[in-house]
């Protein structure tokens, strides 16, 4: 209750205090993982899930978390092992088809990461998520046998599609398609509509970055685990460097292939 109620230092408490009375509890492993992520401590949040699934290795969903922690680890190899683990305990799940997608993507395995998608679509038409991945990893052309599905997509988003999640991504991804396609004045009406639904779920607070700056702060201090288990670089220098950039424009990217680099110790996007 605590977590789902945003209430982290709680959270992090009670399953503490699980563990203290009995140490093989899977579940307050689970939520210690959970709370490490959202605080961005990525391999704490993966080794916590880890021994949560030693424990008790039946629990589709946590792989798909265990999954999605290693992934932020830059472990993708082994991320892609944990959600095919995932699947094998419930092949039709959604989500992990979607991200099983993407991961294999990330691998230059686009080929295969769209037929993914374009099944999930034929078994789940309402899966606004999968449209919009799709579209971010093809480039259509008239006829093409991906763009077919944008074509059924197109004919009614809001009746088709009763979640404004899934009309919003779909939107978006019809604006990719219609761009392809070099027909403008649609893509920009879907894009238009994308960010129309987009703009009904903001609540922006400056107290709430203000928050978030200072959970950053405190999960990145000098003597915290994360820093602490940072691998030393082959030059020593306390200089950072910041990677910045326009969305898709590259910077994850760039980051992903200086963090390889011996001389270089990469933090998080």
């Amino acid at each position: 209750m605590a977590l789902q109620a945003g209430d982290l230092v709680a959270a992090e408490h009670f399953a503490s205090h699980s563990l203290s009375l009995y140490p093989k509890h899977a579940t307050a492993l689970a939520i210690l993982s959970m709370v490490c992520f959202k605080r961005s401590n990525f391999e704490q949040a993966a080794e916590f899930m880890r021994q949560s699934l030693d424990i008790l290795p039946g629990v589709a969903e946590r792989w798909m978390s265990y999954s999605v922690a290693l992934k932020n680890c830059r472990q993708e190899s082994e991320a892609l092992s944990a959600i095919n683990t995932a699947l094998k305990l419930e092949p039709n799940s959604k989500m992990a088809l979607n991200n099983k997608a993407t991961l294999l993507n990330e691998l230059g395995k686009v080929d295969e990461a769209k037929a993914i998608l374009a099944r999930l679509i034929k078994s789940f038409p309402d899966y606004g998520r999968a449209y919009f991945n799709l579209a971010s990893m093809h480039k259509f052309a008239r006829g093409d046998d991906f763009g077919n599905l944008f074509i059924n997509l197109n004919k009614n988003i809001v009746k088709n599609m009763k979640r404004k999640v899934d009309q919003r991504h779909a939107f978006f991804a019809l604006g990719k398609y219609f761009e392809d396609l070099k027909e403008y004045a649609e893509a920009f009406q879907n894009f238009e509509n994308g960010n129309g639904l987009s703009n009904q779920g903001i609540n922006y607070s400056v107290g709430s970055d203000l928050e978030r700056m200072e959970g950053l702060k405190k999960t990145f201090s000098k003597d915290s685990f994360w820093i602490s288990n940072l691998k030393k670089p082959a030059l020593d220098t306390s200089f950072p460097i910041f990677i910045v950039g326009m969305p898709r424009s590259g910077p994850a990217l760039l980051s992903r292939y200086w963090h390889q680099a011996q001389r270089f110790t990469g933090l998080v996007n």
